[in-house]
């Protein structure tokens, strides 16, 4: 038998990739995989690299991808509708105000365009509320 029929991915675990991929990246695959002692066709623990592998061998469609025909926008898009800058939906985001999903492995996100505008200075009220809760609990 060629060996590139022994090594190859088990149809189950290339279906829980793609079934994967709706709500995580390459690397969380890999993790998660692992996680469950899932080996590859060549017998190798699975890690992001070999997530990433199996998806472009068998051509499937990657989490950007994913995201982008759900509707989701890039940073700058979101920002362009917010009428902000791109670094302030990053900021706003990284507070809590905004929510985003990881896109990839590289810390890009992308942000669902029906998410109203966060308040002015939202965030300061947020950092005061936990302040005041860190008091009460403390005193």
């Amino acid at each position: 038998m060629p060996i590139g029929l022994l090594r190859k991915t088990d149809p189950a675990i290339v279906a829980e990739i793609d079934r994967l991929l709706e709500d995580h990246t390459d690397g969380e695959i890999g993790a998660i995989l692992a996680e469950r002692d899932v080996l590859t066709g060549g017998g190798v623990a699975f890690a992001r690299l070999r997530a990433l592998e199996v998806r472009l061998a068998y051509k499937l469609t990657s989490r950007y991808e994913r995201l982008r025909a759900r509707g989701y926008l890039t940073r700058h898009e979101f920002a362009q509708v917010l009428d902000v800058g791109p670094e302030t939906v990053k900021i706003w985001r990284r507070q809590g105000l905004l929510h985003g999903e990881a896109a990839d492995d590289r810390g890009n996100f992308l942000y669902p365009p029906d998410q109203p505008k966060p308040r002015k200075h939202a965030w300061k009220l947020r950092r005061l509320a936990r302040r005041a809760i860190r008091i009460e609990s403390t005193g």
